[in-house]
């Protein structure tokens, strides 16, 4: 794993300003560090070595004839078989050398068709004089762009633009009002104006002339997959996944340096730690992060699960101190706004493996693919509901105090009627934003912008208010049950923008890989051709995976309420995190450029800290921009 970074500027490429992009990205790569460059453009590289850890890996890398120079971030699970068909004297193992030869050989095109990874690349023809950006079908690998004062740059990271001379960046103020309703910035889009994300499974295409015109091209499209499927009721299914799965992580343990995996206790990483153990001839490291708080810990579920399979297990117990610490972090880890309070967790946990390996299997993608969240149980339920009687509840939901939901939520716990962890409160908060939406689209616009009303456009100032997500993507005409429509969304921006980017900025800030065995090709293929009573069907969810899983550790370990990585942000700000938090919103309202409605922001503040609502989603995203906006300044 690397970090990426370059430019074209016709007026000549200053070596020292690759040196600095270097420098700015090298927690991504701590191992080595290289540049290229010609008299418009330049390459600079950091590697994290993981295959062939000589100096043969040292990127920028040519092709043998010289026409290709590439920058490289990422790993080519199937790069050993693809090199058999290359008639070549190959002078190291890397997938790299692998990756660029094979465009030399078939071409940029072919070879997109032929790899199985993540990634994202910069690719230079000598021939063509032109630069390609790549980024992987699903977006596991991050890739920024931009075109300002005729210069046109990229990189994995934001932060790397800073090393450029001159550059003036300028907040993008729809990009502003989505993040502060999702928590995220949706792709294409950057917290920046005029600069970009690549699509995943994109192509961008450079000519390197006076004109800076780039070309996007899609060779990846999740939606022709769906389109062309042929669902199946095969009774074997259950085998062919398990065999799809354990061909997919036999791959992804393709290593010269130490191999774990993340065990939360959910389905999703047991079942990847299960079949990591099976194909592996000696014990697996398994990694949990365990809560000093009942309500937020899995602990002892991994720890059973990793004593049944018989994992060397590694276990960290965290409470709100070790959070504190890595707040002020935020910033620097995520060079762009991002607040799923989750990253928090991710972080300390990729910083607890790293200790141990270099490279950590990961359980993400599962929720997406086999229905895990529970949006999907109850979503058509709602829908069903008449819109007069919903929009009715809605209201008296939204009029009844956040404390008489605590007390009956605290009532119902002592009582044993209630799971110290079902987070009562919340959940009704939640669906009181949802109960009044009059169709589907509405419903999902709204579990996308965090239970704060996506109809409510006046808290970011001066932006245009056409700022509807879902409508940029076009839903496959064989997808018509609500679930699969939502899993196709969850797929194309919740994953990628939220789940993916948490997970590479947390994990690669401590110089530690993460792999994720169910984004293989073959993975998400055989999902979508599963009929969806195979994974979500009569309030039971992730049921095939539940079948396969089965087979390796108790049902008393399967079917458990889901938690996931969440922490109690809604009472840290009514309690230890509330001195940081009020400095916070208040420089954030009073900031000279005037970004938010700050009659709106102190209001739910105030309704917060008394417990008259919960509006922890929405006061966090104010939080954790300001935070960055300092750290940017």
């Amino acid at each position: 794993m690397c970090g990426i970074a370059g430019y074209y500027d016709q007026k000549g490429v200053d070596q020292d300003t690759l040196i600095k992009m270097n420098k700015i990205l090298s927690h991504r790569g701590p191992d080595d560090e290289g540049t290229w460059k010609s008299d418009y453009i330049g390459f600079s590289h950091t590697r994290l070595s993981i295959i062939d850890l000589s100096q043969n890996g040292r990127q920028p890398m040519q092709s043998q004839s010289g026409r290709y120079t590439i920058i490289f971030n990422g790993e080519i699970y199937n790069h050993q078989e693809i090199r058999k068909k290359i008639p070549i004297k190959w002078t190291s193992y890397t997938d790299t050398e692998t990756l660029i030869e094979s465009i030399q050989y078939f071409g940029l095109e072919q070879t997109l068709k032929k790899i199985e990874g993540m990634f994202a690349f910069a690719l230079y023809d000598k021939k063509k004089n032109q630069l390609s950006l790549v980024r992987d079908p699903i977006g596991q690998k991050p890739l920024y762009y931009g075109n300002i004062d005729n210069k046109f740059f990229f990189a994995s990271e934001l932060k790397a633009f800073k090393a450029i001379k001159g550059l003036e960046l300028k907040i993008n103020r729809n990009s502003l009002s989505s993040f502060i309703k999702s928590g995220y910035i949706e792709c294409p889009n950057s917290i920046y104006e005029k600069i970009y994300k690549l699509k995943p499974g994109h192509i961008l295409n450079l000519p390197l002339n006076s004109e800076i015109n780039p070309r996007l091209f899609q060779y990846y499209d999740l939606k022709t997959i769906i389109s062309s499927r042929k669902t199946t009721t095969d009774s074997n299914s259950k085998l062919k996944l398990k065999q799809i799965l354990i061909d997919s992580i036999s791959k992804q343990q393709l290593s010269d340096v130490p191999i774990g995996s993340f065990l939360s206790g959910g389905i999703d990483s047991s079942l990847i730690s299960c079949l990591m153990q099976e194909a592996s001839n000696n014990k697996i490291n398994t990694f949990t992060i365990g809560f000093e708080d009942k309500r937020f810990d899995e602990s002892l579920y991994a720890r059973e699960i990793a004593n049944t399979i018989g994992s060397s297990h590694n276990e960290v117990k965290i409470g709100y101190k070790h959070i504190q610490e890595i707040i002020q972090l935020i910033p620097e880890i995520y060079d762009e706004p991002f607040s799923d309070s989750s990253q928090l967790v991710t972080y300390l946990l990729s910083k607890f493996a790293r200790s141990k390996v270099t490279v950590a299997l990961s359980g993400d993608g599962g929720d997406e693919l086999f229905g895990g969240y529970n949006r999907y149980l109850w979503s058509s339920r709602i829908l069903s509901i008449p819109l007069k009687i919903r929009k009715i509840i809605a209201y008296t939901l939204r009029n009844i105090s956040g404390n008489i939901f605590t007390k009956i939520e605290d009532i119902g716990i002592s009582s044993g009627l209630i799971n110290h962890n079902y987070q009562l409160s919340d959940k009704l908060n939640k669906l009181s934003f949802l109960l009044d939406k009059d169709n589907f689209e509405q419903l999902y616009q709204n579990l996308l912008y965090n239970y704060i009303d996506y109809r409510d456009q006046n808290v970011v100032l001066d932006f245009d208010k056409t700022n509807d997500v879902i409508s940029k993507y076009q839903i496959p005409e064989n997808l018509s049950n609500i679930i699969e429509k939502m899993m196709y969304f969850d797929s194309k921006i919740y994953l990628p923008d939220d789940i993916l980017c948490k997970v590479d900025r947390a994990s690669m800030s401590v110089g530690l890989e993460t792999r994720i065995p169910f984004l293989d090709k073959q993975v998400i293929e055989f999902a979508w051709n599963l009929p969806i009573e195979k994974k979500v069907n009569r309030g039971n969810s992730k049921i095939i995976l539940k079948e396969l899983l089965s087979d390796y550790i108790p049902n008393n370990l399967i079917n458990r309420p889901k938690m996931g990585f969440a922490v109690p942000i809604a009472n840290w700000l009514r309690g230890p995190l509330k001195e940081f938090a009020s400095e916070k919103i208040f420089s954030a309202v009073n900031h000279k450029e005037n970004y938010f409605n700050s009659e709106i922001v102190i209001s739910k503040w105030h309704e917060h800290l008394s417990g008259k609502q919960n509006w922890h989603y929405f006061l966090w995203n104010i939080i954790v921009f300001q935070s960055w906006l300092e750290y940017n300044k």
